[in-house]
């Protein structure tokens, strides 16, 4: 993995990586686990997220997977991507 570029709006940091598909593979399976293992407090004692979270991060690595084993192998059907919508 590797950091492109770390910027900030309002107070959210942002972080832009450059990660393999089997990096995304463990992350998806790390959270996988936690969804399926504990109960609800303990997700967000262990992952300072709520369930919600983390299942709305686990649709968008599951949905990164999916584009990334598709067209080309550079994980967006060969187009170029931007904030996952085709440059222009």
């Amino acid at each position: 993995m590797k950091t492109l570029l770390k910027s900030y709006v309002a107070s959210v940091g942002l972080v832009e990586v450059r990660i393999s598909e089997d990096e995304l593979a463990v992350f998806k399976s790390a959270l996988t686990y936690a969804l399926d293992d504990l109960e609800d407090a303990e997700v967000e004692h262990r992952l300072d997220a709520t369930r919600d979270e983390v299942e709305g991060i686990l649709g968008d690595l599951r949905g990164a997977l999916r584009a990334g084993r598709t067209g080309t192998g550079r994980g967006d059907g060969g187009k170029i991507l931007t904030n996952g919508e085709e440059q222009k």
